[in-house]
């Protein structure tokens, strides 16, 4: 952890066996600071086909009146 930058850092040394280890590292360190327990970051560890994908929402519309209980249950409108 380098403190002065608030940035992870993680690398390779002449006992790395496996050439994906980094990618691992990482995938785990992502895990964790998205609120992942540690045990299933660890899971990432173990498992080659689990990944973790993300999106962020930028754009949230607030509704106002009868128009949030016709988007909860579109049965309301007719």
């Amino acid at each position: 952890m380098n403190t002065k930058n608030k940035a992870v850092e993680l690398r390779t040394s002449k006992y790395t066996v496996d050439s994906g280890s980094l990618q691992k590292g990482e995938d785990f360190v992502k895990a964790f600071t998205l609120g992942f327990d540690v045990a299933d970051s660890v899971a990432l560890l173990r498992l080659d086909d689990l990944y973790i994908e993300t999106f962020e929402i930028k754009d949230v519309k607030t509704l106002q009146g009868e128009r949030t209980f016709s988007s909860l249950d579109p049965k309301i409108d007719r």
